[in-house]
């Protein structure tokens, strides 16, 4: 009796096979415009193959997220902090913008402590922490701000 039923199973194959790829075809058919490509042909090899290259993909690009920054070295904080001074729109229009870690941004350049207190934002969106107003006193020359950041983040130089 249980050869009967497999054997009953094995010839109902290739018809369920049929009537779901049909369904499935109709079904992509009246979803798009086309002409339906799949018509009494098996899609169930094009729908595997397609989840798992999307899954792959998916897979690579989250590894290439989950990925963690190399640490950070006080010259790194340096180049950060020298190129959000530069790209300040008030340094930029002066005419001498050099800008080293010896900069005083308030004598050097001109700048005001709204000024300031714009670029001491910048640099808190660029290392992500809040710096206190009590410490802006301190961040009027680029070295005391790099200074400020590498303690603030206990970065320590690397081996040389």
């Amino acid at each position: 009796m249980f050869k009967t039923i497999i054997r009953q199973c094995i010839a109902l194959q290739p018809i369920v096979n049929a009537r779901l790829s049909t369904s499935i075809t109709h079904r992509l058919h009246t979803l798009s415009n086309r002409t339906n490509v799949y018509h009494n042909t098996p899609i169930w090899s094009h729908v595997i193959v397609s989840r798992r290259k999307m899954t792959t993909d998916q897979s690579a690009k989250d590894a290439g997220q989950m990925r963690t920054p190399p640490p950070l070295t006080p010259s790194d904080v340096e180049r950060r902090v020298l190129r959000i001074c530069n790209e300040y729109d008030k340094i930029l229009e002066t005419k001498n913008h050099e800008i080293t870690l010896s900069t005083n941004l308030m004598k050097d350049l001109g700048l005001d402590s709204l000024d300031l207190v714009e670029i001491i934002v910048a640099l808190e969106n660029e290392f992500g922490f809040e710096i206190p107003d009590s410490e802006y006193d301190k961040l009027y020359i680029v070295k005391s701000m790099v200074d400020y950041l590498v303690n603030k983040m206990n970065i320590v130089a690397g081996p040389k």
